[in-house]
């Protein structure tokens, strides 16, 4: 028995009795029994009651596949090769294992991410079944020049959806996290591999909190929120509306560039006109949008420059 098996059967939150797990999972009660020791490894907590069985502590909304697969839209279907873990140390590093199927993008779900990342080797908090986790991978024949501001077309159209998914207050921080209600509610990482005389392998991992609890949330060091807050919502229809909206934007990216989402992320720009400190360069100055390669534009004291790395943080009044 795999503890998939088990984690799914005690998924509703509900008392279920050794008897009745192992008949349903074609194992002893004793397997059942050992199983349960296993919970923990993915942050689990369960709770026994004699006369009743076992229960989780808090329901779990598992992803499924099979309905992310059916609410692809028939284009999208075609295009990418659909993974999924119960967790994985970072899925930005092992979507690599399931490259080779012949689809322009692999794309890789995880429960839970035991070593999850963010931008400049920051820990993404990643708890068990709380949000999406995911990471695309796909060929780039073009520039790497070509490739900048990425972020900011993933950022737009993850903003976009929650836009088209009833969410207000919703905005893009440049260059790579999306806000709801003025808290960060996503966050994207962007990694190459290749060669300058051959084509880029991209890497591009996502993370949105769907339904983070106060406890898995406990490590984030800046202000946050999550979607389960606002809207009520099934994380494997999110997950499929997702797959069809950055598919959609990144072969818009492909064809035309950024050029095409300028405005787009002009309206979402959260700090459009607000005075900053750009860590890095060590810069201060005033937010006047970005240019066409996604780079960031600031009013400062010498005029307006433009950064293409560096650490936002808003400067206080």
């Amino acid at each position: 028995m795999h503890i998939s098996s088990l984690i799914h059967a005690l998924s509703d939150g509900q008392f279920h009795s050794g008897s009745e797990l192992g008949a349903q999972l074609g194992v002893s009660r004793t397997a059942i029994w050992k199983a349960l020791d296993h919970l923990s490894e993915y942050g689990l907590e369960y709770e026994s009651h004699r006369g009743k069985g076992y229960r989780l502590l808090a329901a779990l909304d598992l992803l499924d596949m099979d309905v992310v697969k059916d609410s692809l839209s028939a284009s999208v279907c075609k295009s990418v090769s659909l993974h999924h873990v119960l967790s994985c140390s970072s899925t930005n590093s092992d979507v690599h294992n399931y490259l080779g199927v012949d689809a322009p993008y692999t794309i890789l779900f995880a429960e839970q991410q035991t070593s999850g990342r963010g931008r400049r080797g920051r820990v993404w908090s990643s708890p068990f079944a709380e949000n999406l986790y995911l990471s695309m991978c796909f060929d780039w024949v073009k520039g790497t020049s070509e490739l900048q501001g990425l972020s900011i077309v993933v950022g737009v159209a993850v903003a976009e959806l929650l836009v088209e998914e009833g969410y207000q207050e919703v905005g893009v921080k440049w260059p790579n996290d999306v806000w709801l209600h003025g808290k960060k509610v996503a966050g994207i990482l962007v990694e190459l591999q290749g060669e300058v005389t051959s084509s880029w392998r991209v890497t591009l991992g996502l993370g949105l909190n769907t339904h983070m609890s106060p406890k898995g949330g406990v490590a984030i060091d800046q202000p946050w929120t999550c979607l389960s807050d606002y809207v009520d919502l099934r994380r494997s229809d999110l997950a499929a509306r997702l797959v069809n909206k950055l598919v959609s934007s990144l072969n818009e990216f492909a064809e035309s560039g950024f050029s095409s989402f300028i405005g787009r992320y002009a309206v979402l720009d959260v700090l459009i006109g607000r005075s900053v400190i750009l860590h890095g360069p060590n810069v201060e100055g005033v937010v006047r949008g970005v240019d066409l390669n996604g780079a960031l534009l600031l009013e400062t004291t010498s005029g307006l420059e433009s950064f293409h790395a560096g650490e936002l943080s808003v400067r206080p009044l």
